[in-house]
């Protein structure tokens, strides 16, 4: 141990000599190391963590019924079903919460009896809530409970208003617990039967009503083939003892993953993409500090063989070196763990990008992500460590330099051929996701987005209005809005004529029934107000806008774009023809224009229903200003409080910012990809600069010679940057080929934009072009000004 500590000692003291170059590599290693360690942070949190906050989560399993997961259904599951050890029902909903004159609104679960007792959930503070219907109690998420109340333990036993109807708090949820969906925050839980008070339409003895989420906890010794088997004869007899209601149920049982299946993929796939930038930046990094390291012992030989000649054992010398290694590693691990630490203000920005959004994403640091950060800085320091270690065990008196020399400057130019390679790599993921997103921004849908405002998600379950009472309500607020002086133009809106924006249904011509999925095409069916069409900027093609005299008591119209009025009647005008949405037929009055899709997205058609025909609850409310922005969205705020002062006050934002949550994926991987990108790139630099500058120390002898014999500046200018170029050339060639592989299989999110834009690969070249050129112009200088003698 004496010896090891001598040898920090001594390594210690070198580095405390050399102070530009102990930041300047515990700089980049720290940047690397950040990076991976925050990326597997993210990893850790979304994927490999339990679920906070309840009991055995590897038991619990979730339970699809597709078709009718409706209330009777899971009461019979609940009732029949022996592989399960507990089976609970939950609906998520957007609720309004009033307490102490404070109003807002808030994401809840309405959950069953057996909800806490399935999940395992202990409560920080109070008791579970009493889930009956006489007397409504509610359970306070810890969040929401830290930012609304300010941690108060005097809570219990307070009355909350939700959605205008008393609840007593029984207690605080534990920190962390968001139920079995991760990433979003829900603020309160309170029973399922309590509803229907809540929410108007909500019948929990509608059989066929498909409303309910289930999860499960598996009986002890049953695996999930078994408890999918059984829930599927469960399910087939349902469908035998209510055939109407559950004409199509199924039941399928999947593990509990915090996610959804497309949610899970989606994220799954962006997480990779970060593990594999973050890890390119490691790479260069390490790379990096590599050929530092090695510069250095090399910098040393003469001094590291006196002390061989003196009787200084080789292993002591390479552990010198070794040492050194190691506490360069600790330094830029300690500089990386301080950097991902900073993990939770990227979070906290994610979320200001995303109003009226609440996350609940942990990224803080568990066992888990330690082991990893250490584990990785020891393999870091080995491989920085290693290779200049053994070099100094070979120190010798005699030619030491001239020896080493030449295989010394073939390993720092593959090094910089790998830290460019991991540079032009990242460097044109980014720029194709940020081309994706420029393509997304300058696409021309066909509407007006850049000029409109919404307010998203107004319910009117304070109010206690649903169907066409609620229908009315929205088309007239949309009229009294429209007349404001500071509004051009409103409407009510359920969602967008866009290919994204929510799921299609079957429609088809004909008076008949529903449509049969053979002859049906699927289509964005959207509810819409009068004036929708011209507010948003879409143009009638043929026949009239919707009127206010299209009520519940005329017959059911629809407006039809373009694209659904060539497919289900080619050739001819289908004005007066009738279109079959579910069990419902509707005349159409109308065809507007169509949208235009995103790049690479597949068109789908749109049909439009009246709003006044259709029962509504919870709609988006659209304006165009007459004047400056924020005057017509306090105007909107302020009819609204006269209206309705019971509906909290709406978060109104640009129609853009509410549509940019449908590219967040392209949003973080272009963001991530440019950070990491422009570090790797910094480091490749420094790369390039440290291999020019050891070619031209090496070379002093030379160039001195070339310049007495007469050899112009220019040839000897040329002749250093064709020892870097070489190395950067090979190295970007490698890396925008390996990025144009990987960026294959990622198509999907890339709206159109090819692996192989030419206009990205350009821009990385001209960049890594740019940087080489940077990197280069120290050692450049240095060469041209060698004396001759």
């Amino acid at each position: 141990m004496s010896g090891l500590a001598g040898a920090l000692r001594l390594a210690w003291r070198g580095l405390r000599r050399r102070p530009g170059f102990t930041l300047a590599a515990a700089v980049a290693l720290g940047v690397g190391l950040g990076a991976a360690v925050g990326a597997f942070a993210i990893v850790d949190a979304l994927f490999l963590r339990p679920l906070p906050g309840i009991g055995e989560p590897e038991r619990l399993v979730r339970v699809e019924l597709v078709g009718a997961s409706s209330h009777p259904n899971f009461r019979d599951l609940e009732r029949d079903a022996r592989s399960l050890d507990g089976l609970a029902a939950f609906a998520d909903l957007l609720v309004a919460v009033e307490e102490g004159g404070e109003r807002g609104r808030s994401l809840a679960l309405a959950v069953s009896p057996s909800y806490f007792r399935t999940l395992g959930v202990s409560p920080a503070l109070g008791r579970v809530p009493a889930l009956e219907r006489a007397a409504p109690e509610v359970l306070l998420g810890h969040a929401f409970w830290r930012d609304r109340f300010g941690a108060d333990p005097g809570v219990v036993g307070r009355v909350v208003r939700v959605n205008g109807q008393p609840m007593r708090v029984a207690g605080v949820a534990p920190a962390g617990f968001v139920g079995t969906f991760l990433g979003f925050r829900f603020d309160l839980w309170f029973p399922l039967d309590a509803a229907p008070l809540l929410v108007p339409g909500f019948d929990l003895d509608d059989r066929a009503l498909d409303r309910l989420e289930l999860v499960g906890r598996l009986a002890p010794g049953v695996g999930r083939p078994q408890a999918a088997a059984e829930l599927a004869a469960l399910a087939e007899g349902l469908r035998r003892a209510h055939p109407v209601a559950n004409r199509d149920l199924t039941a399928t049982v999947e593990p509990v993953t915090g996610f959804d299946r497309e949610l899970r993929r989606a994220a799954l796939a962006v997480s990779l993409l970060l593990l594999a930038l973050a890890g390119g930046v490691l790479a260069v990094a390490t790379s990096n500090v590599a050929g530092m390291l090695l510069a250095r012992t090399l910098a040393r030989r003469r001094e590291l063989a006196v002390h061989a000649a003196l009787g200084a054992p080789r292993r002591r010398i390479a552990a010198l070196v070794g040492c050194e290694a190691a506490l360069v590693a600790a330094l830029g691990g300690a500089l990386g763990l301080g950097l991902a630490a900073t993990l939770p203000l990227a979070v906290g920005l994610l979320e200001a990008a995303l109003p009226g959004v609440r996350l609940a994403l942990d990224v803080g640091f568990d066992p888990r992500v330690a082991l990893a950060a250490g584990g990785l800085a020891l393999v870091v320091a080995a491989l920085v460590g290693v290779p200049a270690a053994l070099d100094a065990a070979r120190a010798s008196l005699v030619g030491t330099l001239r020896q080493v020399a030449a295989s010394r400057s073939r390993l720092r130019r593959l090094l910089v051929a790998a830290q460019v390679a991991a540079s032009a790599a990242l460097l044109l993921l980014a720029a194709l996701f940020l081309r994706a997103l420029g393509a997304a921004a300058a696409h021309d849908s066909g509407l007006a987005a850049g000029e409109l405002l919404v307010a998203p998600f107004v319910d009117l379950a304070p109010l206690g209005l649903q169907g066409e009472e609620g229908a009315a309500w929205f088309a007239g607020a949309a009229s009294e809005l429209a007349a404001l002086p500071d509004v051009a133009a409103a409407a009510a809106f359920d969602r967008l004529p866009l290919t994204f924006a929510g799921r299609g249904q079957r429609v088809a011509a004909g008076p008949g029934l529903e449509p049969r999925p053979e002859e049906g095409i699927e289509a964005t069916v959207a509810t819409v107000s009068e004036g929708f069409l011209a507010a948003i900027g879409l143009p009638l093609r043929q026949g009239r806008d919707f009127a206010a005299s299209d009520d519940g008591g005329h017959p059911p119209v629809a407006v039809v774009d373009a694209a659904l009025a060539s497919r289900l009647w080619p050739g001819r005008a289908p004005l007066g023809e009738r279109l079959r949405i579910g069990d419902r037929a509707y005349e159409v009055v109308g065809v507007a224009e169509s949208t235009r899709p995103l790049p690479g997205v597949s068109a789908r058609p749109v049909a439009y229903l009246a709003l006044r025909q259709q029962p509504a609850r919870r709609m988006h409310l659209l304006l165009r200003p007459a004047g400056p922005p924020a005057a017509a969205a306090a105007a909107l705020r302020a009819a609204l409080a006269t209206r309705a002062a019971a509906l909290p006050p709406p978060e109104v934002q640009p129609l853009d910012d509410f549509l940019g949550i449908s590219l967040l994926p392209q949003r973080i991987a272009g963001a991530a990809g440019v950070a990491l990108g422009a570090a790797a790139l910094l480091l490749a630099g420094l790369g390039l600069y440290a291999l020019l500058a050891f070619v031209v120390a090496q070379a002093r002898r030379e160039l001195g010679v070339r310049l007495a014999l007469g050899a112009p500046p220019r040839a000897l200018a040329g002749w250093v940057a064709r020892q870097g170029a070489l190395p950067a050339l090979f190295g970007a060639a490698v890396g925008i080929a390996a990025a144009v592989a990987a960026a294959r299989p990622l198509s999907g999110m890339l709206l159109g934009v090819p692996p192989a834009d030419p206009v990205a690969v350009l821009g990385v070249a001209a960049t890594l072009a740019v940087a080489g050129l940077l990197g280069a112009a120290a050692p450049l200088r240095r060469a041209l000004r060698t004396d001759p003698m």
